[in-house]
Order: structure tokens, then C-alpha cells, then sequence
């Protein structure tokens, strides 16, 4: 089969859906199927080295040229949207319907986030054979307030409505976002989604790295860490801890406010804060920490509907896991499916909960042991990839 898959966010641009379209790409074309990617013509924000390594088997891609640095209201009253990439969708839309035009039955993917990626597709859709759109997030998971925003907002649930009804399926990372489609929508077809979550392997080759807590037991949280992702909940556990002398180094590999910073240091607690500019990094950093912490993001809506692609990464490595995150995430759930994969799991509503796991953990280094063989399958691009080719033979008798 012919696969074109639209991702406005690919490599060589160093970002999270970037790596995840990656990873997907090449798990598809590794498992015999012609895979030509569309995306935009980004600057090389990542080593070349590290796209070979995520996509050696992806061997077509068209890059269209961006306008992405110019502001323009056309574009986005055009349709109807009000992102402002929008300015590119008109090229975008030509050069997808060209591609898509040079294949006989093409299976078109695309891969939201940002919603760019479903705008461009939708208007390609009667091109291909079959329109597969991705949702990597809730959409629309952000809304606009005032007079303005409640129009913007307006046509962001339109094309959320057309997403959910134009195409032929809908793949997504966890059940868990089935909640939220219905509670925006109402009814909807649960026979037409599929589940791709995010694939963990191949797990980057490691880079050296300057480790500043060399010789001393530490924390790693990769990523930035802010109030959408418990920052201030994370900041009063680890005073518990500094309180309770746990002897445990804290290691933020990204963005951090100067605020959650300082109460850190104050807590007693051994801290540093690095800036994360490699994914080569990332995968160092894995390796190395003592504990990793992964933290879901912050949601009102009484549940979440997310799996972040770390907690995923994190699966390839051999490290002690640590997650921070609501009792109905399907992190929690799977941390209790695979118990023997060395999962440790805290509650983000119960204060202290995450220094007493951490603290136990800690107390039993030395004979920490984790088989995670069966979680690791759950995301491989083998398995991962089986589960949606299954899904679209069954579409297509």
C-alpha cells in the first residue's frame, strides 16, 4: 500500500510530534509499505545524524517552502482558523493534491498536532483512497476567551466537527481521549477510531554529556516544568523531602521558572537545572538518572486523556520510572497491568504521595529490578503499526 503521510511538524524541526511522526513513518515503511511524507521545507534545528538514525527506511519526502515568519489575516479568514501558519496552507494544499495525484489508491495520514496538519488534509481528502486523521492531543484542547476568541473558537470546533466526521478513521494515542471527544460532540463512533500510541523504539543512541551529579543518586525530569505540568505540586514534594533528608539530587533538563527554582534550592535539596537542546541528551539522561520523573499534564476536565511520548521513551530504557499523574491516566493503568515492568506510580491529588514513593525507592536501589519485555511490545512500531494495517484491511472489505 501507498501511505502519504501530511505532518506539518517533521523532522528537521526539534519538536515532540516531529519525533513521533518520525517514529511512526519509519515503523510503516519498515514494515514493507511505500511511505512518502509531506511537510514543510523547516531549518535544520536537529543533527542529520539523528534524523538517519529515526527514519532510515523513509526514503520520500517533499518539503513546501514556508511563509511561516509573515503575519497575514487573509490566510486565516480564509480558512477559517486562527493560526496563523495558515499562510502556508494554500501551497501546502497544491503540493498534497500533486503528491497525492502520482499514486493510484494513496492512504492519506495526517498527523495532528498542530491542527494544520487535518486543515491541509481535509481539503485533499477526496484525492486519496482513504483519509486517516491522527489526533496526537484532545482537540481542540485550548479555546480563546473574549468576543473575538468565541469566534475563533467557532470555526476551531467546525473543523474539530469536520476531523471527526470527513474522515474514514481516527487514530489516536489513548482511549482515554474517547471521554473528551463525546463530551464536546456528543455521540460519536467509537467503531471508527483506532488506537496508534505513541512507539518507543528505536530509542536514540546516548550522547556523552557533562552529568553534575556524577558519583551522587539523582532525579531526572526531562522537558520543561511548569504549572501545566504540576510544577508547583512537585516543588512542595520534594520540600517534604528535603525536610525528611532524603539524600536524592533533582535534575530539571529544561525550562523551569526562576520561582519553582529558588524554592527548590531552599528546600535543601541537592538542584540543578540544565537546558535540553539534544534529543542525544534526552537519551543520556535516561540512562543515567537514578530515577526518572514523568509528569502528566494538568487538565480540568476530571480525567486525562493524554500519554506523554517521554513516559513511552522512558519504557526502551532500563531506569527506574517514576510517575506523577492522575489514578485514571492509562499510565496509571498500565503501571498496574505490567507490574514487573518497575513502574512507581504517585498520585498528583494526594500531598506527600510522591515523596513517600520516592523515598521508598530510594531505600531499595539496590534491589530494584524491572522485565519490561511485555510493556515494550505495547509500543513497539511492529505491534503498534500491525494494529492500524489490521484496521484499514478491515476498512477496505
Amino acid at each position: 500500500m501507498d501511505f502519504i503521510i501530511y505532518s506539518r511538524n517533521f523532522l528537521p524541526l526539534n519538536d515532540a510530534e516531529g519525533y513521533c511522526t518520525a517514529r511512526f513513518a519509519n515503523a510503516l515503511a519498515s514494515s514493507g509499505h511505500h511511505v512518502h511524507v509531506v511537510t514543510m521545507d523547516h531549518p535544520q534545528q536537529i543533527p542529520q545524524d539523528v534524523c538517519d538514525e529515526l527514519i532510515p527506511m523513509v526514503k520520500t519526502i517533499t518539503r513546501v517552502p514556508s511563509k511561516g515568519a509573515v503575519k497575514s489575516y487573509y490566510p486565516r479568514i480564509r480558512y477559517q482558523t486562527p493560526e496563523w501558519d495558515a499562510i502556508d496552507y494554500g501551497e501546502s494544499i497544491r503540493c498534497l493534491k500533486r503528491v497525492l495525484s502520482g499514486y493510484d489508491k494513496p492512504i492519506l495520514i495526517s498527523r495532528m498536532c498542530p491542527a494544520a496538519s487535518g486543515i491541509v488534509s481535509w481539503h485533499c481528502r477526496k484525492h486519496a483512497s482513504l483519509w486517516i486523521n491522527h489526533f496526537s492531543d484532545p482537540f481542540p484542547n485550548y479555546l480563546k476567551g473574549g468576543f473575538l476568541g468565541s469566534i475563533m473558537n467557532a470555526f476551531t470546533m467546525r473543523w474539530a466537527r469536520r476531523f471527526l466526521d470527513d474522515s474514514d478513521l481516527c487514530s489516536i494515542t489513548c482511549n482515554e481521549v474517547l471521554q473528551f471527544f463525546e463530551e464536546k460532540f456528543g455521540n460519536i463512533d467509537r467503531q471508527k477510531f483506532v488506537l496508534v500510541p505513541h512507539i518507543g523504539d528505536p530509542f536514540l543512541q546516548p550522547e556523552p554529556w557533562q552529568n553534575p551529579f556524577e558519583g551522587k543518586p539523582f532525579m531526572a525530569h526531562t522537558g520543561n516544568c511548569y504549572d501545566g505540568r504540576y510544577a508547583s505540586e512537585i516543588v512542595k514534594e520534594l520540600q517534604i523531602m528535603g525536610a525528611n533528608n532524603v539524600h536524592l539530587g533533582f535534575l530539571q533538563a529544561g525550562a523551569m521558572l526562576d520561582k519553582d527554582q529558588e524554592l527548590i534550592r531552599k528546600s535543601g535539596i541537592d538542584f540543578k537545572h540544565i537546558s535540553l537542546n539534544s534529543p542525544r541528551t534526552a537519551s543520556a539522561i535516561f540512562n543515567t538518572a537514578t530515577i526518572n520523573l514523568v509528569v502528566d499534564l494538568k487538565t480540568n476536565y476530571g480525567y486525562t486523556p493524554f500519554i506523554p511520548s517521554k513516559f513511552v521513551y522512558l519504557l526502551f530504557c532500563d531506569s527506574p520510572i517514576v510517575v506523577f499523574a492522575r489514578n485514571d491516566s492509562w499510565m496509571y493503568k498500565l503501571a498496574h497491568q505490567f507490574p514487573e515492568a518497575g513502574i512507581r506510580f504517585a498520585d498528583v491529588n494526594l500531598e506527600g504521595h510522591l515523596a513517600e514513593v520516592l523515598t521508598d525507592l530510594v531505600g531499595m536501589l539496590s534491589c530494584y529490578s524491572a522485565d519490561r519485555s511485555a510493556i515494550r511490545q505495547l509500543f513497539s512500531g511492529q505491534n503498534v503499526i500491525q494494529g492500524l494495517l489490521d484496521r484499514v484491511t478491515e476498512f477496505e472489505r
